[in-house]
């Protein structure tokens, strides 16, 4: 029986039978424990990933000895291309806490990530990160025009809440809205610390207007998305669908969403919901699910919000152009998770000092047995990564002041601590 109906007559709309019956049967093919965890995790209660250090160091060694056993080509050119990439315990325990710690399916998943990062970016790229510099126009249009919103706000259990908004679907090519998925998820989401314990919630919200015809993308278009979205290690903790009553709408969404669901992983399906109804109904619904509205991008007439909309697009920019920027920004105090520069007792046992060092020496090995060409291309994604996480890098000024430099520096800083590691050896 469909668990998922009408709020008004409990009935489910004919016109989304076919997806709602879909997600009904794909519930009832788990087991009790699995459809547990799945309502904990959609209802906002849900437990972060625990992991041990001994059967994390077992786990990434199982990884790699499949890797060497498969041998994929395109893993081989990675090798060649820059070793240390591929071989970062960070960039393979993304893999393996997306797939629960399953080793064959996160092995798979990486051997597809780095296929469809040489189809759509370039070989010259499979070992490489991807910047905003790789994007071009159309990406750069795309990415701000509101398709996707990060709120700013968590939901009770302390997930991304990430929007995706149907008004654009079918406007852009394929390739346009594979690499801004890519852009958002790997270089926005997936750093997040929280979202690889936790994963993140997805809201897929409806914001047709019923004078409007909502452009739908084609099933070769829906399939060719879907299967590398799903090469990408990011893990649906919860997935909500807000749909107006609109039979049209609900017509042409029924066969996005059955198309699109099919292709999602069956750890995604159990953990979808879909509510109906006007804004104000659809962000209760949200509420009672523990998400946040109040920063939430439609306001309750089904209006974008200027004021809130791309927001988190326009906080990566400016992280983008302080990264190249050679400004110092003047700040006021050191927060916890700064890193400071400079000697002495109080610097060295700042909290954020104390916490990189053990950053930088969980790393310590893939820079090590990196050629000297690859060390400060590791030393410059170390210090990227901290600065998408929110780290600063701050040294003080003539006039005492706590000034923040940018990602030159704060490679500098990387690799000089790494080369103090060895003198200490």
């Amino acid at each position: 029986m469909p668990v998922h109906r009408r709020r008004k007559n409990n009935l489910v709309w004919p016109e989304m039978k076919q997806t709602e019956e879909f997600l009904a049967a794909e519930c009832n093919k788990v087991t009790m424990e699995e459809r547990a965890q799945a309502l904990d995790d959609i209802h906002c209660v849900g437990r972060a990933l625990e992991e041990v250090p001994e059967t994390r160091a077992r786990l990434l060694n199982e990884f790699d000895i499949l890797v060497q056993y498969e041998r994929n080509p395109i893993y081989e050119i990675a090798i060649n291309q820059n070793r240390a990439y591929v071989e970062d315990p960070s960039f393979r325990l993304r893999f393996l806490r997306c797939n629960m710690y399953d080793v064959h399916r996160s092995v798979r998943q990486m051997m597809r990530f780095l296929q469809h990062k040489a189809t759509y970016f370039g070989e010259v790229k499979v070992a490489h990160d991807i910047i905003i510099d790789d994007l071009n126009d159309d990406d750069i249009k795309l990415l701000s025009s509101g398709l996707y919103h990060i709120q700013e706000e968590r939901d009770q259990n302390g997930r991304v809440v990430l929007y995706l908004m149907n008004q654009i679907l079918g406007k852009s090519s394929v390739d346009t809205m594979i690499k801004v998925a890519y852009y958002i998820f790997n270089n926005v989401l997936i750093p997040i610390p929280e979202v690889q314990s936790k994963g993140f919630v997805g809201v897929y919200y409806d914001v047709t207007k019923p004078e409007e015809n909502l452009e739908m993308p084609g099933f070769t278009f829906l399939v060719t998305l879907m299967d590398v979205v799903a090469s990408i290690p990011l893990r649906h903790s919860a997935v909500h669908i807000c749909l107006k009553p609109i039979r049209s709408s609900l017509v042409l969404s029924n066969t996005l969403l059955f198309y699109t669901l099919n292709q999602s992983p069956a750890d995604t399906r159990i953990r979808t919901r879909i509510h109906y109804g006007t804004d104000a109904e659809l962000q209760l619904a949200l509420r009672s699910h523990g998400i946040h509205t109040q920063r939430c991008p439609v306001d309750l007439e089904g209006n974008i919000r200027r004021d809130v909309s791309n927001t988190w697009f326009q906080k990566q920019e400016k992280t983008a152009d302080t990264r190249h920027n050679p400004q110092l920004v003047v700040l006021n105090q050191p927060r916890p998770q700064d890193v400071l520069f400079g000697k002495g007792y109080g610097i060295q046992h700042h909290l954020g000092n104390f916490w990189f060092r053990n950053y930088l020496m969980s790393h310590r090995d893939a820079y090590d047995s990196a050629p000297q060409s690859l060390r400060t291309e590791i030393s410059t994604k170390l210090a990227r990564t901290m600065f998408e996480n929110g780290t600063r890098f701050l040294k003080r000024a003539e006039s005492g002041e706590w000034m923040e430099v940018d990602l030159h520096e704060a490679t500098k800083k990387v690799g000089q601590l790494f080369r103090t590691f060895r003198k200490k050896a």
